[in-house]
């Protein structure tokens, strides 16, 4: 899985230095994951997915 941190020079200037999951497989597979303002909550909200149970 990988995160990256947005910029302003292709992104919207508001979400400078927010993070986005670039690429995620499993669990983590999604096509709108949410944005992050610290990388911190990027991994919390991966533990948080991968600690589901399977429905």
């Amino acid at each position: 899985m990988r995160f990256a941190a947005l910029d302003r020079t292709y992104h919207d200037p508001e979400h400078k230095g927010w993070w986005h999951l670039e690429a995620g497989f499993g669990k983590c597979n999604f096509r709108d994951a949410p944005l992050f303002k610290a990388h911190e909550e990027a991994g919390a909200w991966v533990g948080q997915i991968l600690m589901r149970k399977a429905a």
